[in-house]
Parts: structure tokens; C-alpha cells; sequence
């Protein structure tokens, strides 16, 4: 998979090697086969933009992992974070009806099982690891534990195409760009291998990804925020 990674600035319409990926009769036999080719990274705030993202998203991957406080919205079982408390009510309920709506496509949903919890949201802060399950609901969540970047780690190793927008911890503040950082490196050498297409989008991942100085392995990487 011989690709050309381009960095944009504006247009974040998906890189036409990842839209032809998704077209082709080889993603088509991979699905046939049981296999999910392609695969979402969605992590972010619970607003109304990360679920419209998240909308557009669900039509064409076969597999989303959601973090940040977007993914306490969508699994209302494991609330941990202060959207525990605080999300509008139509917020969750328009969560509710895409978690129907992507049950009903037969697309599956991965969430964190552990995270990096710290005692204040600053560089260096003293953080430890726990479940999701034995998070407090108030806990101040830094990024995504070694569990949940391992289980992640497992379907990018396994896909085709990746397509991610959000970070997926607190990047700017070190450790807790670790999640990240590593996500991110992982992507880009399975991209420069020629194993993965892959698309970034968004202005915290896209500045990220630059920060890393990965832009130029990833096949695409937008500012823009994701659409089809």
C-alpha cells in the first residue's frame, strides 16, 4: 500500500486512500469474513459536536473506541467524571439513540476499563491507575490507563484503516500524554509500513500529531474537524 501522506489545514474530508479503503472489495471481504477492518477513535468532551462526529463515524467503521467524558455518556452503567452529573438531558438521550442506531448496523463500541486518575489537573501530579468500575465519580480522569491502551493497541494491530479525532488524555500535561503519544506512534509506523491507511482530524489531535512530528506519517491529518 504504496500512500502519500498529506497535511491539511482545512479540508478534513477523509483522505481518498482511506475512502477508497472503506469502498473496495477487499474491506467488503474482510467483513464477509467476520473481520473489522476499520476502526473509529473517538475521545473528547460530551458535547453536541463530539456527538455528531461520533454520528458520521458509526456509518462507515465497524469499530469506534470512545473515551474522555464522551464515553461516560454513551455507557451510562460505568459513569465516572463530572458528566456523570452534569450532561443535558437530550445529550444523553441522543447518546442513547446512536448507541441503538450502531447495534442495529452490528458495529461494536470499546470504552477505557481503567484509567489514570490524578489528584490535580497539572504537569507531574500525583496519579495512580484504577478500573473504570472503582473510579470515584468526581475523580479527576487524565488519561486512559495501560489496560485500555493495550485492548486499543489490539484492534489498530488488527485493522485496516483507522480514523481518530480527540485526544485521548490530558496531552499537554505530562505524563498524562502518554496515551496519546503512544497511540500515535503506534498509527504512524503501521501507516508507514504500509499495513494501515489513517486519518487524524481535529485541532488538539492534528497539533498533537505535530508536536510528535508524525504529520508526515499518517496518511492524512487535519485541523478541521472529521466529516464524510
Amino acid at each position: 500500500m504504496d500512500l502519500e501522506p498529506s497535511v491539511l489545514s482545512g479540508d478534513a474530508s477523509l483522505a481518498r486512500s482511506v475512502l477508497v479503503y472503506l469502498s473496495s472489495s477487499e474491506c467488503a471481504e474482510h467483513r464477509v469474513r467476520g473481520d473489522r477492518p476499520a476502526l473509529g477513535i473517538v475521545s473528547g468532551p460530551a458535547s453536541w459536536a463530539e456527538l455528531q462526529t461520533l454520528g458520521q463515524l458509526i456509518e462507515h467503521v465497524d469499530c469506534v473506541f470512545v473515551g474522555g467524558d464522551l464515553a461516560a455518556v454513551l455507557d451510562p452503567d460505568r459513569p465516572v467524571g463530572s458528566c456523570a452529573f452534569d450532561v443535558d438531558p437530550e445529550l444523553r438521550r441522543r447518546a442513547q439513540q446512536l448507541r441503538a442506531r450502531m447495534a442495529w448496523l452490528g458495529r461494536e463500541m470499546m470504552f477505557p476499563v481503567d484509567l489514570i486518575v490524578a489528584a490535580r489537573l497539572e504537569a507531574g501530579a500525583a496519579h495512580h491507575v484504577v478500573s473504570v468500575e472503582a473510579c470515584p465519580p468526581r475523580a479527576i480522569v487524565t488519561d486512559c490507563g495501560p489496560a485500555s491502551i493495550n485492548q486499543l493497541f489490539s484492534r489498530i494491530r488488527a485493522a485496516k484503516a483507522v480514523v481518530w479525532t480527540g485526544l485521548l488524555g490530558a496531552f499537554d500535561l505530562p505524563p498524562f500524554c502518554a496515551g496519546t503519544a503512544a497511540t500515535a506512534r503506534l498509527v504512524a509506523r503501521l501507516t508507514c509500513e504500509g499495513r494501515l491507511t489513517s486519518g487524524a482530524y481535529g485541532k488538539s489531535t492534528a497539533q498533537a500529531i505535530h508536536s510528535l512530528k508524525l504529520e508526515r506519517d499518517f496518511t492524512n491529518v487535519s485541523s478541521s474537524t472529521y466529516r464524510w
